[in-house]
């Protein structure tokens, strides 16, 4: 699909990453809604640090401690696992078809996620923008088997982009 030729897709480092990580987020994000199973309308994004997102975990989901990446989806959609919740959050172009959300990308997560599978921050908020792209446009993982398709179509196109496998990259040998 694309990103529409009107879409916005919106970053707010919130000071925890520099313009230049935004900027190249921003740019992967936009490239990766050509790929998304539906036009993209908006998306804003908000780098958020463990106590923020530990917060708006609890209040959203229900669920104590931190995250990596909360979608707020402003379709009415109804998620049902701890990593995405339901809103009508106020946004622009809300008359457009496409997939709308307003995304928490945690840091500091990403940050020790990051290390773990050896690759830059910026790449694990990619992650966790493509996931939160996946939701908003109506792909959920509550169980396993879900779970297991949507971690294959963000890898499937993180590949497309030349960026390469991430979550696969960070599953443990058996």
């Amino acid at each position: 699909m694309s990103l529409r030729d009107d879409a916005q897709i919106d970053i707010d480092a919130n000071g925890l990453i520099d313009e230049a990580q935004a900027d190249w987020l921003r740019a992967r994000v936009c490239e990766a809604c050509a790929h998304a199973p539906i036009p993209v309308a908006r998306l804003s994004l908000r780098v958020v640090a463990d106590a923020e997102m530990a917060e708006l975990h609890q209040r959203y989901s229900g669920v104590a401690g931190t995250t990596d990446v909360l979608t707020f989806i402003d379709s009415g959609a109804e998620q049902s696992r701890g990593d995405a919740a339901s809103a009508d959050p106020p946004g622009a172009n809300a008359d457009l078809p496409g997939a709308r959300a307003d995304v928490a990308l945690c840091v500091d997560e990403a940050r020790r996620q990051a290390t773990r599978r050896g690759h830059p921050l910026q790449t694990e908020l990619l992650l966790y923008a493509v996931h939160a792209l996946l939701h908003a446009c109506g792909l959920n993982d509550a169980e396993e088997g879900e779970a297991a398709k949507m971690h294959h179509f963000e890898d499937r196109i993180l590949t497309a982009m030349g960026i390469g496998a991430v979550y696969a990259r960070g599953e443990p040998s058996e």
